[in-house]
């Protein structure tokens, strides 16, 4: 550096320095090196060149805005787990949205956004930008508020926003500034004290929040975590449930109607049958249903014939 001025304010330069004695700006680049290996060095590149773009704020940002407006296209449709219908989605949304629409839905996946590959695919975006955005942000933090740069060149302490000086000795500084909640370090002739330290991890709390979330929503989109069968049985049938190991009967199916002909009640009188024993029996109503081997069996619906259950 010597023989050479401050690209910030264009005092001479003392050989050896890595700060400006004057302004007290870094020298030299600041842009973090890139490790290049004799073997490997595209995939360290590659490495390197990823971890930056999840690091990235405006990706963070872009991720949460498609997310949520995906979300809310999935809210606007009409789910396949939902809809109180006994037809199959082929049937019913080209029925319920017109054939074009009712089609474009189904293939671009809005009829089960939230299981679908492309909405997956978002949160697991998501997610691993909150894990290496906070990473690349949450270590350096730490470092700063357990082990602060406590000794700053006069130049670089004039040069903030709010500067006062005062005719009193660093001891008495210091217990002043104790006695007002500030944690303090002293090195050389300097004092630095700080309070309110958890405030800074705020943002990172919220992070945990968002992983949950994203946790949650990825999970229920991994095949057998979350899993759902419809099954239609008639009274008196029995009707093996798929990929399970047992099956249903429909004892009888009621349901009561208000005076002016709105469902009231609906319920149907169930049992368990695996190896052709009866192990369970319980009658399934709105809110209470047969739970048997991982499984929570609702009564979903039911269609217009007489005595038909939906469950």
């Amino acid at each position: 550096m010597a023989g050479q001025s401050c690209p910030g304010c264009g005092n001479a330069v003392p050989e050896g320095s890595n700060f400006c004695p004057v302004c007290g700006r870094a020298l030299g680049s600041l842009e973090r090196p890139r490790p290049v290996a004799a073997s490997g060095g595209g995939w360290i590149e590659f490495v390197d060149r990823s971890w930056d773009f999840f690091s990235s704020t405006k990706v963070a940002v872009v991720l949460i805005v498609t997310i949520a407006v995906a979300s809310a296209a999935g809210t606007l449709v009409e789910q396949e787990s939902l809809y109180q219908d006994w037809r199959p989605p082929a049937m019913y949304y080209p029925d319920r949205y017109g054939p074009l629409w009712g089609n474009v839905f189904m293939k671009l996946g809005l009829t089960h956004t939230y299981s679908s590959i492309w909405y997956v695919t978002l949160i697991l975006l998501l997610f691993i930008n909150l894990v290496i955005g906070s990473l690349h942000r949450l270590v350096p933090l730490h470092r700063m508020l357990t082990r602060p740069q406590i000794w700053k060149l006069p130049h670089f302490l004039q040069r903030q926003e709010v500067v006062g000086e005062a005719d009193i000795s660093l001891d008495e500084m210091e217990a002043k500034l104790k006695k007002r909640g500030f944690k303090m370090h002293r090195d050389r002739e300097c004092l630095y004290g700080d309070r309110g330290r958890l405030s800074r991890y705020g943002p990172y709390i919220i992070h945990i929040g968002l992983l949950i979330v994203c946790t949650a929503a990825f999970l229920k989109a991994v095949p057998g975590w979350d899993d759902s069968k419809d099954v239609w049985i008639q009274d008196g049938q029995t009707v093996k449930v798929p990929e399970t190991n047992f099956a249903l009967t429909n004892h009888k199916f009621t349901m009561e109607l208000y005076p002016n002909g709105a469902p009231a009640r609906f319920a149907t009188d169930a049992s368990v049958v695996q190896n052709g024993n009866e192990v369970l029996r319980k009658t399934i109503e709105v809110n209470h249903p047969l739970t048997y081997g991982g499984w929570d069996i609702y009564q979903s619906s039911w269609r217009e014939e007489p005595g038909t259950a939906h469950v």
